[in-house]
C-alpha cells in the first residue's frame, strides 16, 4: 500500500512539475525532420532530434542557465543546424546555438533589456542570421539582429506602441526583411514592416477587432506577402492576409471554433496556402487547412488527449505536411504527424 501511495505521489509531482514547461520546435533541413527544445522537470533545456531513425535527448549541454521564460527555437542555415533562445532566470535571453559541433552559450549580447513574455525569432535571409524580437522592460518592442555574426540591438524604432500582449515575427520575402505583429496597449493589433529603408507602423488596418489571445503570423507565398491569425475579444479566430493588393479580414470562417488558448499557424507547401492549428474551448487540438472547396476544419483527428498549452506546428519536407507538438494535460509532450494512414500520434519518445 505505502508503495503504491509513493508511486501515485510521484505521478502527480510529474504533472505538476511539467505542467510549467516551455517547448519549441523547428523543422531541421540538417537531419530533414521536425526537433524539439523543452523545458525539463529540473528547470534546464533538454533537445531532442531525430538520429537513425530514433528520437534522441540531449540534455547536458545546456547546464549554464536554467529556463525561467518563452523558449523559441530557429534553424541556422550558415551554421546548418537549429539554435534556441530562452528567458533565464535572471530575466535575459540566452542563446545557444552550435560551432563546429559544440553548443556555445551567449548570456550577455541581449543583457540590455530583461524580457517579458513571449520570444520571437526569425532567420533573416539577407543577414544570414537569426534575429530575436520580444518586449522589453520598458514595455516597448525590442529587435535584436546580427551584422557580420555580431549582434545589434534597435529598442528606439519601435515607439509607436506599447506592447500589451503576444509577439509574433515572420520573414517577409518581398522585402527581403523581418516584420513582426504584436498586441498594442490598446488591445489592437500592430504591424511594424520595412518601408524605405526604415521601419514603418501599422496601427490602424487591424481595428476589426480587439486582440484577447495569441497571435501568430505566417508567410504566404502564394500571395507573397505575410498573414497573421489571433483569438478575438469574441473568442473566435481571426485572419488578416492580403487580397487584391490591401489588407482582407475573415472572422467568420473560424466562427464554428471558440479558442481556448494556443494558437500555431504554418505554410503547407503541399497545398501552397498557410493552415492553423489552436486549442479549442473543448480542450482539444483544432486544425484548418485549405481544401479544393475552401477552409476544412478538422476537429476529430486529435481527440486524444487534451492540450494544455505550448502548440508548435512546422512543415515537415519529408512528409509534405504539416505536424504539431503539445504538452497536454496529464503533462506529456505529443507530437502528431502525418503517418502512412493518416494523423499518427507519438508521446512514447519524449
Amino acid at each position: 500500500m505505502k508503495k503504491l501511495l509513493l508511486l501515485v505521489l510521484l505521478a502527480l509531482t510529474h504533472l505538476v512539475t511539467m505542467a510549467n514547461e516551455q517547448m519549441s520546435s523547428v523543422f531541421s533541413p540538417a537531419r530533414n525532420h521536425t526537433e524539439m527544445f523543452v523545458k525539463g522537470r529540473d528547470g534546464y533545456l533538454s533537445f531532442y532530434y531525430l538520429e537513425n531513425g530514433k528520437w534522441q535527448i540531449d540534455n547536458s549541454s545546456f547546464r549554464a542557465a536554467k529556463v525561467r521564460g518563452e523558449v523559441c527555437a530557429v534553424f541556422e542555415a550558415q551554421r546548418n543546424h537549429s539554435a534556441v533562445f530562452f528567458t533565464g532566470e535572471d530575466g535575459f535571453v540566452h542563446y545557444y546555438f552550435v560551432d563546429k559541433g559544440v553548443w556555445l552559450h551567449d548570456a550577455t549580447s541581449f543583457a540590455v533589456s530583461r524580457a517579458m513574455g513571449k520570444l520571437s525569432v526569425v532567420f533573416e535571409k539577407q543577414r544570414m542570421h537569426s534575429a530575436l524580437f520580444f518586449k522589453g522592460d520598458d514595455g516597448y518592442l525590442h529587435y535584436f539582429y546580427a551584422i557580420n555574426n555580431a549582434w545589434h540591438h534597435d529598442g528606439t524604432s519601435f515607439r509607436a506602441a506599447i506592447v500589451a500582449g503576444d509577439v509574433s515575427a515572420v520573414y517577409e520575402e518581398q522585402r527581403n526583411h523581418s516584420a513582426v505583429f504584436f498586441k498594442g496597449e490598446d488591445g489592437m493589433l500592430h504591424y511594424y514592416f520595412l518601408g524605405d529603408r526604415a521601419w514603418q507602423h501599422d496601427g490602424e488596418t487591424f481595428r476589426a477587432t480587439p486582440v484577447a489571445g495569441e497571435v501568430s503570423a505566417v508567410f504566404e507565398y502564394q500571395r507573397n506577402h505575410s498573414a497573421v491569425f489571433f483569438k478575438g475579444l469574441d473568442g473566435l479566430l481571426h485572419y488578416y492576409f492580403l487580397g487584391d493588393g490591401r489588407w482582407a479580414h475573415d472572422g467568420t470562417t473560424f466562427a464554428s471554433t471558440p479558442v481556448g488558448g494556443s494558437i500555431s499557424s504554418v505554410y503547407e507547401v503541399q497545398r501552397g496556402h498557410s493552415a492553423v492549428f489552436f486549442k479549442g474551448t473543448d480542450g482539444y487540438l483544432h486544425y484548418y487547412f485549405l481544401g479544393p472547396g475552401g477552409w476544412v476544419h478538422d476537429g476529430t483527428s486529435f481527440r486524444q488527449p487534451r492540450v494544455a498549452f505550448d502548440l508548435s506546428a512546422n512543415f515537415e519536407t519529408q512528409r509534405n505536411h504539416s505536424a504539431v507538438f503539445f504538452i497536454s494535460q496529464d503533462g506529456r509532450i505529443n507530437y502528431y504527424y502525418l503517418g502512412p494512414n493518416g494523423w499518427a500520434r507519438d508521446d512514447e519518445s519524449f
